[in-house]
């Protein structure tokens, strides 16, 4: 009883050796569909790595964009002429040559910049400029109008002009007026990797003067992160990071004007929106990877397709080159070995030593209890004009088996082989007669 448990526990066991055999001494049968897609199988992997390669060389990347919120109440962002540059100016009418005290612009329209920050509003002069015009990093939003004429900016900034009260020139210079915005805006450029990928473009805005309508126009300020790696070896090596401003048309809104009212708004807002855009290189890393990836997917692919040709080529082999002995052979000459079949044995020893190969095939193939392939590869050796082995050798392989199971192995091939089943049946009847 301890033995059978025993017995049956050696069924869980997950770390069995297992027994390699070797063909002609190598551990695998190889076959000419083997090395077809062996060759196959090779060529796509260089055409695969080919294609890599030159994507490396040509510094091919990928993008990789992520939209994130920052709180710039607990993060400092300096905004300043280097980031974000902008100007802003109200263009006379064409048929004025020039300004100067006694005729300018500012006797007919009036231009501020706000700037708003979560304390205090502040008048930003328009004087030149100064390294940090927002404020450092506490302003929010900036804010342009364009109103009426304001006589204490012409006393402090023009001396002896007076405000325009002629309504028919008023009206005449406001219409051919207008409002002229320009702005930086800076963008990350994929495709540099010499210099500084971080390029910079200018952008102008015209915007016409109406006394019926308030033109509202908003511009928004993004934080951008540029960064990644430019090397060709590992992602890991040449890094880049760098920060810039980008900014965009938010909208433009028109409203109705009262008398008093701007005539034109121009806000320049900064969201909390970050834009992080990563750059990867193709790199020598990568192409090992993806090609040893593809090397198993091949590998487990091919295995799987031509499995079932190589084992009943192996078996086949097997067959046709240990076991279908004396091909030459009659048929006809069989008849006759049962007479002599015993003398035969024992002056023969090459005959025994085959019959016991044919033992062990007879056990490899009960063992593995595909009676299908064995009818296949009796059939296929036919077809090659293989003669049957000497009945003596079959006769003696029967009187060894044990159990009726394992004769069912040679009746299978009845249909086949009918003198062969015909010499099976009679050893049996003669067999049994004798016992």
């Amino acid at each position: 009883m301890l033995f059978k448990l025993l017995r049956k526990l050696k069924w869980i066991d997950l770390y069995g050796h297992q027994p390699k055999l070797l063909y002609n001494g190598v551990e695998s049968k190889q076959t000419l569909l083997g090395a077809i897609f062996t060759i196959l199988s090779v060529g796509i992997l260089l055409l695969y790595a080919g294609f890599l390669a030159q994507d490396i060389a040509n510094q091919k990347s990928t993008i990789k964009s992520i939209i994130s919120y920052g709180d710039f109440r607990n993060k400092s962002l300096q905004v300043s002429k280097d980031s974000y540059e902008w100007a802003v100016a109200i263009e006379t009418p064409l048929y004025w040559e020039t300004q100067n005290e006694t005729q300018n612009i500012y006797q007919y329209l009036s231009l501020y910049v706000l700037g708003n920050d979560p304390v205090k509003n502040e008048d930003i002069k328009l004087i030149p400029c100064q390294d940090y015009r927002f404020f450092n990093e506490t302003l929010s939003k900036i804010s342009i109008y364009v109103t009426d004429c304001d006589q204490a900016f012409l006393d402090e900034f023009y001396t002896g002009s007076y405000c325009e009260e002629d309504e028919e020139k008023l009206d005449e210079v406001i219409q051919n007026s207008y409002l002229k915005f320009i702005y930086s805006s800076r963008y990350f450029d994929v495709e540099e990797f010499n210099q500084n990928p971080i390029k910079t473009f200018i952008e102008s805005k015209s915007f016409y003067i109406n006394k019926s309508n308030l033109r509202i126009n908003t511009f928004s300020l993004f934080l951008n992160v540029a960064q990644g790696s430019n090397s060709i070896l590992h992602e890991s090596l040449d890094q880049f990071r760098y920060e810039y401003i980008q900014s965009t048309v938010e909208s433009y809104t028109n409203i109705d004007r009262e008398e008093g009212d701007n005539y034109i708004e121009a806000r320049i807002t900064l969201q909390n929106t970050i834009n992080i855009n990563d750059r990867k290189t193709y790199n020598l890393l990568q192409l090992l990877s993806a090609t040893g990836g593809l090397i198993g997917m091949l590998t487990n692919l091919v295995r799987v397709t031509i499995r079932p040709f190589q084992q009943f080529s192996l078996d086949k082999s097997i067959i046709r080159r240990r076991y279908l002995i004396d091909k030459n052979s009659d048929v006809g000459n069989s008849e006759n070995m049962n007479n002599t079949q015993n003398s035969d044995i024992k002056m023969n020893p090459p005959l025994i030593e085959r019959s016991m190969q044919l033992e062990t095939l007879i056990h490899l193939l009960r063992q593995k209890q595909r009676f299908k392939l064995q009818i296949e590869a009796f059939q296929t050796c036919e077809k090659e004009n293989h003669r049957i082995i000497r009945c003596l050798v079959l006769i003696q392989m029967l009187k060894g088996l044990k159990n009726n199971q394992e004769k069912a192995v040679f009746l299978k091939t009845q249909k086949t082989y009918p003198l062969l089943s015909r010499k099976f049946d009679h050893t049996l009847n003669k067999g049994g007669s004798q016992q």
